[in-house]
């Protein structure tokens, strides 16, 4: 399935905490921001929410009333954009992308979100793609606020293409989870 097709089954009620950093923007009382993030977590059967570490969503949703056009998520200008962290009663990890890639093709391209488009960014927490916390290790079925900041910065370039520039962000509480076969209290490796 494309991840730019509307995805309503997986983004329908499942967003939490929305938050938009656009400078005058943010002082009126009815804004609404034009962007909002969710990370959808699968409902278990005893109406557990978990997450999959190794293999899960954000989705992004343009709110307005026109289109907006963000990043692709295959180049540099998108590669930092996510940030996660995991909290897990009094420790928080934060995993972000590893500065390691080669880019071997590398230009701006912009995707165009229409209103109430939707667009997926698949995080695998677990993949050489991402730089983890040393100290964190996974316990499936631990308990945890899972939060995201996506974040674009503006520069020449996003100023030129006219791309939306701002900070998203979410959380939700879900048992974590992994698609390891391994030993259900694994210690995973890390960098």
């Amino acid at each position: 399935m494309d991840r730019r097709t509307s995805f309503f089954a997986i983004a329908a009620g499942i967003g939490l905490t929305t938050k938009t950093n656009l400078l005058a923007s943010e002082s009126h009382e009815n804004f609404e921001a034009p962007l909002s993030l969710r990370i959808p977590a699968t409902e278990s059967n005893d109406a557990r929410k978990s997450l999959m570490i190794d293999g899960f969503h954000l989705v992004l949703t343009n709110q307005a009333k026109e289109r907006i056009a963000v990043w692709n998520d295959w180049c540099s200008w998108e590669w930092f954009c996510p940030k996660i962290s995991i909290q897990i009663e009094d420790r928080k990890f934060e995993s972000k992308k590893n500065n390691d890639k080669i880019w071997t093709v590398n230009y701006p391209d912009p995707f165009y979100l229409e209103p109430g488009d939707h667009y997926l960014l698949r995080i695998d927490l677990l993949s050489d793609s991402w730089i983890r916390d040393p100290r964190f290790s996974f316990l499936p079925g631990i308990e945890a606020i899972v939060a995201a900041n996506y974040c674009i910065h503006g520069d020449d370039r996003s100023r030129e293409m006219n791309i939306w520039t701002g900070t998203v962000v979410t959380e939700t509480k879900v048992f974590l989870q992994s698609r390891l076969e391994d030993a259900p209290r694994k210690k995973l490796k890390v960098k």
